[in-house]
């Protein structure tokens, strides 16, 4: 049987350096259409300031962006700020730095990556239903030694389970 989601629609705005949001709202928007919502995926680094963002009314809107320096970037925090008001409901994800050392996965860090976007949305009237990070393979190869395939795809794996888990709970 077909699971059923509450929603028409989900509008995922992304924003990607090294790919790695962009899947997370591929996996995600898969979920989607898999359960027959209509979606779509918006490249923030494409968005013109002065571009108009429509809104429909049941849709649900995502955020995902990396964590750089604890916070998201710039280009994902001011696409906030100017993001207009609504009463939408919401979720954010944000990719950080993870790791594997033997079968036991580390998590990245996310700061006040997820804090920071939960308090703008919040203010402008949204409803966040969920927040999760994803922690897709670390580059910051001056802390640890490239990660080996293996290690990747395992992270990789793993990661797109626990996001279209996440996507089937936020959708229904």
């Amino acid at each position: 049987m077909k699971e059923e989601s509450v929603f028409n629609k989900v509008d995922i705005f992304y924003f990607t350096g090294t790919g790695n949001s962009l899947n997370v709202s591929r996996w995600f928007a898969s979920v989607a259409s898999e359960m027959g919502v209509a979606n779509q995926l918006f490249d923030l680094s494409k968005i013109r300031r002065n571009d108009p963002i429509k809104l429909e009314k049941n849709s649900l809107i995502g955020f995902c962006s990396p964590t750089h320096g604890f916070n998201f970037p710039p280009v994902t925090i001011k696409f906030l700020l100017r993001f207009p008001k609504g009463n939408n409901k919401v979720f954010i994800m944000n990719t950080r730095a993870g790791i594997k050392l033997w079968k036991i996965h580390l998590v990245g860090l996310s700061g006040i990556a997820q804090l920071f976007a939960w308090l703008i949305l919040k203010i402008k009237g949204y409803k966040i239903v969920g927040m999760r990070p994803v922690d897709l393979p670390s580059n910051w190869i001056s802390v640890h030694p490239v990660l080996r395939k293996k290690v990747l795809i395992s992270i990789f794996s793993r990661c797109e389970r626990n996001t279209k888990k996440f996507a089937r709970k936020i959708l229904s």
